[in-house]
């Protein structure tokens, strides 16, 4: 009796993951990337804010001129409150996104919502979108958007920008949406929402 080890013996194929068995679909989540994205635009305005300071002081020094000081330091006041109503705002879309899945079907025009938080596993079809809407922020540092969609029978979901570009999202589920513009852009309140599974 001939024995093979475990070296000699053939290899198994590869195991195809579902992206590679199903190219049509696109995959979703909050993705690195979207974090550095916004989170960027605060780096920069912490390094305006320092350099501020820095002229601040300079001129304080060279110039002996305090009106200057105080403009600077009222402008880093002003600045600060912004700031951290966006870290708060962007803690709360992360805290919703971190546990919801996408799959877009462009072959069925299919999607497959999922959030664990909220309970909500949604299987629909683009014709089953009774109404689209794109909530867009005006304010810089607030580029938090997110797509609300209303389906024909009843259930409602928020997907925001850390998982999917919203207008983006729309365009590839043929979608018309309206696009509502406010200055800061905070996701509704959805711990209130009552579970719902399809």
């Amino acid at each position: 009796m001939h024995q093979t080890s475990l070296s000699t013996a053939p290899n198994k194929l590869p195991r195809r993951s579902r992206r590679d068995s199903e190219p049509h679909v696109e995959y979703f989540d909050i993705h690195k990337e979207s974090k550095i994205r916004f989170l960027l635009v605060y780096q920069i305005l912490m390094g305006m804010m320092g350099l501020l300071l820095v002229l601040g002081y300079l001129t304080l020094f060279v110039l002996h001129d305090m009106k200057v000081v105080g403009a600077i330091l009222i402008a880093e006041f002003c600045m600060l409150p912004l700031m951290a109503v966006g870290l708060y705002l962007y803690q709360r879309y992360v805290d919703h996104e971190s546990v919801t899945q996408l799959e877009v079907d462009s072959k069925y025009d299919l999607v497959k919502y999922s959030n664990a938080r909220l309970a909500q596993n949604l299987l629909f079809h683009s014709s089953q979108v009774e109404d689209c809407t794109i909530f867009s922020s005006l304010v810089v540092p607030f580029q938090l958007d997110y797509l609300r969609i209303r389906l024909k029978n009843g259930p409602v979901i928020h997907i925001s920008g850390l998982v999917a570009d919203p207008r983006e999202l729309a365009r590839r589920l043929s979608l018309r949406c309206r696009v509502i513009y406010k200055w800061v852009n905070p996701l509704p309140d959805l711990s209130a929402a009552a579970p719902v599974r399809l």
